[in-house]
């Protein structure tokens, strides 16, 4: 027999209770071949086409339901983000983005163009308060609660902003261009002070 504590609920109706806890997803995001969502636990999942690493478990394996990025455990992720065979997540935990999968044109913002099968920080972004993140099938824009945006991967049609069309392999400032920051810094401050993640 189970003992009952002072609330009068036995053990067995708690560990009822606790399996009944509906799964609570948060973010989704769709690449060409593969997806991404983010539960309300911070914890990433990935399934889908993972030969150029896109899925982020390490090997070049497709998943056919959603299994946990544990490159991305213990980092506080805040959203997940995918283009063509290529992922990034946001993580609060070091302000960090992270990114994975294939590596041409320098999607990846690593600085070079080599492929990458678990999450790892994008060194030019490193620090930064992180507003939104948009991909493209090969490059993604950045911008970030001081208002700057930043851009990397293919750029053969100025995609990127940048007054060039050549590639970025790492994230490039769009320096003619100042977003409106939705706060002010102190304030934002403020509100990471009180609602730590935000910003």
């Amino acid at each position: 027999m189970d003992a009952e504590g002072p609330g009068g609920a036995s053990s067995s109706d708690r560990d009822s209770s606790a399996a009944e806890q509906p799964v609570v997803v948060s973010w989704v995001a769709c690449g060409s071949s593969h997806s991404l969502a983010l539960l309300s636990s911070d914890i990433a999942l990935s399934w889908g086409r993972g030969e150029d690493g896109q899925l982020g478990h390490g090997d070049a394996d497709e998943r056919k339901e959603p299994e946990a990025i544990y490159g991305l455990l213990n980092e506080g992720v805040t959203s997940v983000h995918s283009g063509a065979e290529y992922s990034l997540a946001c993580c609060r935990q070091r302000k960090e983005v992270f990114s994975w999968g294939w590596g041409d044109f320098g999607r990846l913002g690593h600085g070079d163009a080599r492929d990458v099968f678990i999450p790892r920080a994008i060194p030019g972004l490193s620090g930064k308060s992180v507003r939104d993140v948009a991909c493209g099938d090969t490059h993604t824009l950045v911008s970030t609660f001081d208002g700057e945006l930043w851009g990397f991967g293919r750029n053969q049609n100025g995609q990127l902003g940048l007054g060039h069309i050549d590639d970025a392999f790492a994230p490039q400032c769009v320096t003619d261009l100042k977003i409106e920051p939705t706060v002010s810094p102190a304030l934002q401050q403020s509100i990471q002070n009180v609602i730590p993640g935000v910003g």
